[in-house]
């Protein structure tokens, strides 16, 4: 005599455990999707901070590239720093030089220079470095005026040359000596 066997009950079993079975999957997946999803923002949020501090402290160099300044005002209009101005001194060009006597000191001169923006940006004042040589071209004598020292108290340093707007600087000197036969600007 063969046991009988209930088919049914089997089935009915197997049908439970695979059921259980199938939900233990979902719930290991939907966690398993969690934490994916977890470090999946995590790590987007650390690349963030790194873009953004990278950015903050190399916005000088930065800068430079046309391309990139609107993303350096975006981080910085949030950690309340600013983008310095562009800066191209090849685009800046003297339109006028002049040197003569000063008409109230002796042995002084006036020096006056009209130089503009031809960029299509504003850009920093430079440095001016002004040279006296004589007539063999040996220099005499040189002074690097930075903008504090030469711009006249109306225009404002730090809105930056404005592209096509002249700016006439006068400085008053010391006369270097009859010898000084030649000048010379430079931008720094």
């Amino acid at each position: 005599d063969q046991p009988t066997l209930n088919i049914n009950i089997y089935q009915e079993e197997l049908s439970q455990r695979a059921a259980y079975y199938t939900e233990q999957n979902a719930i290991t997946s939907q966690s398993q999707n969690r934490h994916i999803i977890g470090w999946s923002l995590g790590i987007a949020l650390l690349l963030l901070v790194l873009i953004s501090q990278f950015s903050y402290f190399k916005r000088n160099d930065l800068s430079r590239h046309a391309a990139l300044r609107p993303w350096l005002e975006f981080i910085c209009n949030f950690s309340n720093c600013t983008v310095p101005l562009m800066r191209d001194r090849s685009r800046i060009k003297f339109i006028a030089r002049h040197v003569a006597d000063h008409p109230d000191a002796q042995d002084a001169l006036i020096v006056t220079l009209t130089m503009v923006n031809v960029a299509d940006f504003p850009q920093p004042y430079p440095d001016l470095k002004l040279g006296f040589s004589d007539i063999d071209n040996n220099s005499i004598a040189q002074r690097i005026f930075g903008p504090p020292q030469y711009l006249p108290a109306q225009i404002r340093e730090d809105q930056g040359m404005k592209p096509d707007v002249p700016v006439t600087v006068s400085l008053a000197l010391v006369d270097p000596g009859q010898n000084a036969v030649n000048f010379e600007f430079e931008l720094k």
